[in-house]
């Protein structure tokens, strides 16, 4: 898959524009606050229908303005596809191509990207919350019937907790008897994900370190050791039960899908206690690099690929490690307040943003400019 224009309106600080790209790498430089990272948040956006920095839509839109929009045309496939995004404050306009929706699930995992930035520290150094909604929305991008499960599992939660505070225990049961299947796929799923992603994250960390360094990760959850959905279900369903008296004490569920958490250690220590921020940040990197590779695979697609303040907190050496893995991916996206590598190599694209305004080729030679612009 492959990006070929942004069209930005009312948008963070653009007011508006259209931004071409490269089809390999996008180098995004400018000062600070110019709106380098506005870019990948757009992008990240139109992918997953959610934002990076805010749970807020509002939040986007440009001061004065009443609406954002965004626009993109896309390769893929072999054909050329626009997905656009308009938010008034009060409703969001979806349209893939011709057709509206409205909800972004119809369209999970059809324009993958994979955004790394460095609010992503959250996933170390955060709460099992932000560990659950990494794990839940890269699993929703690949199984629409996860988002299903999600959905229900929660639903039935709230009127769980909702009967708990008023001791409606005769009918806890329908309620219970959901979240125990749905939980059950969640869990599955969940696990079957750290499974396969692990094995990617520990080589990809090892790569950049080029030390002996052992990444594990781990479900954590009273049902890790289950893998049958059947049976998980039944465990899921017995232990509702048996803790009824305990949740109506506290008038809340205390276990269950959204009471688990994802572990990440390194060398059987803890990586939020005794990492170093180099190996948090190789660690992170590692993460997003591996979702990358998982998506290609089944998505049958290769993501875009985004990394906000390129190489903060690195050595030279693992900056140079991490640039050299960038050429395997189809194409991607780097903000940094400099360009660190050489403007001619054929593959990099600079772009330039100044107050929100864009400048595609302010390092380039003349003769370069001319190739960029596909002018003879």
């Amino acid at each position: 898959m492959q990006l070929q224009k942004l069209v930005l309106r009312s948008f963070r600080n653009y007011e508006e524009e259209e931004i071409a790209f490269g089809p390999k790498i996008n180098w995004i430089t400018g000062d600070n606050a110019q709106g380098k990272t506005n870019l990948l948040e757009a992008i990240g956006l139109l992918s997953t229908g959610r934002s990076f920095r805010t749970c807020h839509l509002g939040d986007l839109i440009r001061e004065g303005a009443n609406e954002f929009s965004l626009q993109a045309f896309f390769l893929k496939d072999g054909v050329t596809q626009s997905l656009s995004l308009t938010y008034d404050g009060k409703n969001r306009r979806i349209q893939h191509n011709s057709t509206n929706y409205a909800s972004f699930l119809p369209l999970l995992g059809m324009f993958p990207s994979i955004i790394l930035v460095p609010e992503d520290i959250s996933l170390i150094m955060g709460s099992p919350s932000e560990r659950r909604r990494f794990m839940d929305l890269h699993i929703a991008q690949l199984d629409p019937l996860y988002v299903h499960h999600l959905g229900r599992y929660y639903k039935a939660l709230k009127q769980r907790n909702a009967l708990l505070k008023i001791e409606g225990d005769a009918l806890l049961s329908p309620w219970e008897q959901i979240l125990a299947k749905a939980g059950s796929y969640l869990v599955v799923k969940r696990k079957q994900m750290i499974a396969t992603l692990l094995p990617i994250v520990a080589k990809l960390a090892y790569s950049f370190t080029k030390e002996e360094e052992n990444l594990h990760m781990s479900y954590e959850s009273p049902y890790k050791e289950e893998n049958r959905e059947e049976t998980l279900a039944n465990k899921m369903l017995e232990h509702l039960q048996k803790t009824r008296k305990r949740d109506r004490l506290l008038k809340t569920t205390l276990s269950g899908p959204h009471r688990d958490d994802l572990a990440l250690a390194i060398n059987g220590k803890e990586a939020k206690s005794f990492c170093s921020e180099g190996q948090k940040r190789c660690v992170l990197t590692a993460l997003r690099f591996g979702q990358w590779f998982i998506f290609k695979e089944q998505l049958q697609c290769a993501p875009l690929m985004g990394i906000d303040d390129f190489a903060i907190h690195l050595d030279h050496s693992r900056r140079r490690s991490l640039f050299e893995e960038m050429g395997q991916f189809a194409q991607s996206f780097l903000t940094s307040p400099h360009l660190d590598y050489s403007s001619e190599k054929e593959d990099i694209h600079p772009i330039c943003i100044c107050q929100g305004r864009i400048n595609h080729f302010p390092y380039a030679s003349a003769e370069r400019r001319l190739a960029l612009e596909g002018k003879p």
